[in-house]
């Protein structure tokens, strides 16, 4: 009789082990599926022109400097001026702001690779499983909060761009002529 209720035992705890097990490895499977969608959007987002972006802004904002001539400027085109600087300073952390989502996006899927090979060979502290599930739920919000910050940012900085970039260089262009006539 003990030996049939000590079987019964180790079948129950077996069969609530592999259930918890299967419970764990949907919970993975769903942020390896959000994992996939956010790299999805991550490249859909990447800003292939940066360096040229960056490059373009600095040399029309360089123009402009090295040939106004003026020892007061109006305030429409200071504040184009002041908008259009921020917008280039932008470009750096916008830049890293992607490389960083990217990057953590892999280091997630490899901890969830990871987690996934343990729980179905059984390594580890299988007590703190759901722990490390939710840390690694908790870093996939965080990276959502960040890709979704970076298309804010990215939106701000070419809403700017597209507003005051053909102005700026046609202005600085004018200048450019404008001096160099004057300096013949």
């Amino acid at each position: 009789m003990r030996l049939l209720f000590i079987v019964a035992l180790i079948g129950l705890f077996t069969s609530c082990a592999d259930l918890q097990k299967k419970e764990q490895l949907a919970k993975i499977d769903v942020m390896n599926q959000t994992l996939d969608s956010l790299e999805k959007e991550l490249i859909s987002q990447k800003i292939d022109t940066l360096p040229e972006l960056k490059l373009s802004t600095s040399t029309v904002e360089l123009r402009i400097k090295q040939n106004l001539m003026m020892d007061k400027v109006d305030i429409e085109l200071g504040k184009k001026m002041d908008a259009y600087k921020r917008m280039r300073r932008a470009f750096g952390p916008i830049g890293s702001a992607h490389g960083k989502a990217n990057k953590s996006v892999l280091e997630i899927r490899e901890a969830l690779k990871n987690l996934s090979s343990d729980i179905e060979n059984g390594y580890g502290e299988r007590d703190k499983y759901d722990e490390y599930i939710t840390f690694e739920k908790d870093k996939i919000t965080k990276i959502t909060v960040l890709l979704n910050d970076y298309k804010e940012q990215k939106e701000s900085v070419f809403k700017t761009y597209f507003e005051l970039h053909d102005e700026l260089y046609t202005f600085s262009m004018d200048l450019l002529k404008k001096n160099t006539k004057s300096t013949k």
